[in-house]
């Protein structure tokens, strides 16, 4: 089952709050009024906070969470230059925001040399989003990246993630993860191994399946 979050996609966006709690509390009761049973609750990007959340709060609901290109770095407290140059990037959405979201994703979500129609095709995406919405969701998250840690050693569940070639280290996530953390790679992708490479990323999360269904 795939999930449009409030806000976003074909949900609605008749809420006040946009934050990962309430994103947190929508899932659970999703698989509380669906019945669903050995969930396997899936992740991408920002997402990955959403998990960590999950499987903190109702770890009861789900028998695995797998990442999918996020949580290479588990966060921590900006500095106070971090912090500046943060806000000044939410000046920018707010003053800019197609504009903004075009530019970031060209700069950093995908390597050289990268396919310009799926570029394209994540830019539509984000620019479809309505940005009073979607830069509230980007201050939630800002909020509870600096929890990871925190909630990395709370986990009740293995952390699974399938990542593409990057800065992920397994052992600074085993260090935060009480129940340990496992990696699988997608090699040659950025940030969306799962539309660059699908037969690959397929593959690696038929792996991560498998190795859920051995614990």
């Amino acid at each position: 089952m795939t999930l449009d979050l409030p806000g976003f996609g074909e949900s609605d966006k008749n809420r006040s709050e946009w934050t990962f709690e309430k994103y947190t509390n929508d899932i659970n009761e999703f698989i509380k009024a669906e019945k669903l049973k050995n969930v396997i609750l899936i992740g991408h990007s920002m997402s990955g906070d959403i998990l960590l959340m999950m499987d903190t709060k109702y770890p009861e609901s789900v028998i695995g969470i797998v990442g999918i290109d996020n949580l290479k770095k588990p966060g921590a407290k900006l500095s106070e230059e971090e912090s500046k140059q943060v806000e000044g990037f939410f000046a920018m959405l707010d003053s800019n925001f197609s504009g903004t979201v075009e530019t970031y994703t060209k700069q950093n979500l995908f390597p050289p040399p990268a396919d310009t129609s799926i570029v394209n095709r994540v830019i539509k995406d984000f620019k479809s989003n309505e940005p009073v919405i979607a830069i509230k969701v980007l201050r939630s998250l800002l909020d509870v990246s600096q929890k990871e840690k925190e909630m990395m050693q709370l986990l009740k569940h293995t952390l699974y993630l399938v990542n593409s070639d990057g800065d992920t280290t397994l052992d600074s996530l085993k260090k935060y993860c009480k129940a340990s953390a496992e990696v699988v790679y997608v090699h040659g992708t950025g940030h969306y191994p799962m539309i660059e490479k699908p037969a690959e990323f397929n593959a690696a999360l038929e792996k991560v399946f498998g190795m859920i269904g051995k614990k």
